[in-house]
């Protein structure tokens, strides 16, 4: 490659380049453009609201102006909207703001709009003290302070701040403690102190027992379960037993020994085989549960032996085996 296929490949992304920042720049120059134009006409709302005397809708319409493009203009109509809505201490720091500003830009005559506003308001404004004690300090605290749903930063603790007047509440929440909530009323020029307590440690939860039913094991629980279904099989096999048997009755009653021409004999014979097989594997599968419920109880482990080794819990679980070859219940488990 020679020097000159060199510098027109240096040339080539140099222009694309400036032509990425150039798009970028003029993408951002439009978003400014637009926030100044949706700020523009969310003044003029706020300010037809507020001649209007609805003021607490005026108050958002110019707060929303203001984030999207801050102007002292705009902020000082907004220190008179907080005025009229009774919000003093919003008003207060948005007056010295302006006062700030206008004096930096040289506009003689709205800072001192702005500096008779926030001295006419100075005695209203309330001040309110978060008094944090020095243990909830300690750097491995991490303290949390909320007003109305909203952080409290640190540097507003210990430390007289002006706040709006009315009902405030305030909650701290750290980990592993209890949290702590306090709601009250601020009143116009008051000053209040609030001392927030150390917050107690949350108590440790109890391990819960292996079971609720007078310190039995989860063994016995296990046996108790398989002794119940074993109970419901022998149940349900003799009730079909008891079945068979009247069926079979009725099919001796129209039938001969060996043979039987009858319909209802006959569909009465069908079902007395079927109620009896069926009986048979009900009282099979529940004898065999509580067979198995049996050896569960009597080789349970005590509580203290399982709390002894957690992590050899006793495990078990029992299934019913149903086939052509075996009838029964399968007992798997660790103890």
């Amino acid at each position: 490659m020679d020097k000159s296929s060199g510098w027109g490949m240096r040339v080539r992304a140099a222009g694309v380049v400036f032509a990425c920042l150039f798009l970028q720049v003029n993408a951002a120059r439009a978003a400014t453009s637009e926030q100044r134009a949706a700020a523009q006409v969310l003044f003029t709302e706020g300010g037809q609201l507020f001649r209007q005397g609805k003021f607490e809708a005026a108050c958002q319409k110019l707060a929303q102006s203001q984030q999207l493009d801050p102007a002292t203009g705009t902020q000082l109509n907004l220190a008179r909207c907080y005025e009229k809505v009774g919000k003093t201490a919003s008003a207060w720091i948005a007056y010295v703001d302006v006062a700030s500003a206008a004096k930096a830009a040289g506009q003689s005559e709205r800072e001192e709009t702005a500096r008779l506003g926030a001295a006419r308001l100075l005695a209203q404004v309330p001040k309110l003290l978060i008094q944090v004690p020095e243990g909830m300090l300690a750097p491995g605290v991490a303290l949390e302070i909320t007003r109305d749903n909203q952080p409290v930063t640190r540097d507003l603790w210990n430390v007289a701040s002006p706040t709006d007047p009315g009902q405030h509440t305030f909650v701290a929440k750290a980990p592993n403690r209890k949290p702590w909530s306090k709601t009250v009323r601020l009143n116009p020029g008051e000053e209040l102190t609030i001392t927030l307590p150390k917050l107690d440690a949350t108590p440790r939860q109890a391990p819960l027992p292996d079971s609720a039913s007078g310190g039995f094991g989860t063994q016995h629980l296990f046996a108790l379960s398989a002794a119940v279904v074993g109970l419901a099989g022998v149940g349900v096999g003799s009730g079909l037993g008891l079945s068979a048997r009247s069926d079979a009755k009725q099919a001796d009653q129209t039938c001969s020994s060996n043979t039987c021409n009858d319909e209802q004999g006959l569909a009465a014979n069908q079902s007395a085989i079927k109620k009896a097989n069926l009986a048979t594997i009900f009282i099979g599968v529940g004898a065999a549960c509580l067979a198995g419920g049996a050896a569960l109880w009597f080789t349970a482990p005590s509580l203290s032996q399982q709390k002894a080794n957690r992590s050899g819990r006793p495990v078990a679980r029992l299934s019913p085996v149903l086939d052509a070859n075996l009838r029964g219940v399968l007992l798997e488990g660790r103890f």
